[in-house]
């Protein structure tokens, strides 16, 4: 599960955990991963786009607070070279994007 406080919303700390599951992914050389979105989260949905994430389905009436539907998302390419290069370029616009907003993670310690 990856969730970020709405006080801490909206400053790329979401990006950066997504960032840091994808590159442990490929690391472990893992080729495919899935996941489950409200279908309200927008914000969600648009990151997981971002990362080459696409919709394969839905799962009707899936959250129980609401009723709401669930898109369920595939990423079909970690293993592949474009990706490792995409989080390589991104690496480096996330952690300019954090440094602005104050944030000193470890990302530093991932290798690309």
């Amino acid at each position: 599960m990856l969730a970020i406080h709405p006080s801490f919303q909206r400053q790329g700390l979401g990006q950066a955990l997504l960032w840091a599951l994808l590159k442990s992914a490929c690391d472990r050389q893992l080729e495919r991963s899935t996941l489950e979105v409200r279908d309200s989260n927008l914000a969600a949905v648009s990151l997981y786009k971002k990362f080459g994430f696409k919709e394969a389905g839905r799962r009707k009436r899936y959250y129980e607070d609401t009723g709401e539907d669930a898109l369920v998302m595939w990423h079909s390419s970690l293993g592949k070279p474009e990706f490792e290069r995409y989080l390589a370029v991104e690496k480096v616009q996330m952690c300019d994007r954090l440094y602005e907003k104050k944030w000193d993670l470890a990302i530093d310690s991932f290798e690309l």
